[in-house]
């Protein structure tokens, strides 16, 4: 999966790097294809650094003596989920307007 997203995504960010410079700077704000690159970029960042340890800790310790250490790094590698949503919250105004209605419909449901 992360070789796909890796393979899939450089491409996309490989295009932006030959348009002329005055053309990219004026269209790097409006760019959706620009954000939606970093975005993946960002969530594919967070998946290699939440999973890269638990990966390397089997792999050194395959007799997996440390408990403890194992249970920390899967606790870090479920943070990784919880990190995609503030990664899409941060990167998408949509993202954001329609986390805002559905909390407020659920908020209100509580009530």
């Amino acid at each position: 999966m992360p070789q796909f997203c890796v393979s899939s995504i450089f491409p996309l960010k490989m295009r932006h790097f030959f348009v002329p410079r005055v053309r990219w700077q004026v269209q790097f704000d409006e760019c959706s294809p620009c954000k939606l690159t970093w975005t993946l970029l960002l969530v594919c960042a967070c998946f290699f650094a939440c999973v890269t340890p638990v990966v390397t800790c089997y792999m050194v310790d395959s007799s997996s003596e440390h408990g403890g250490l194992l249970l920390g790094l899967h606790c870090l590698y479920w943070l990784q989920y919880s990190l995609n949503f503030f990664v899409y919250a941060a990167r998408s105004e949509q993202f954001r307007r329609a986390y805002g209605d559905f909390l407020g419909r659920a908020w209100g449901a509580v009530r």
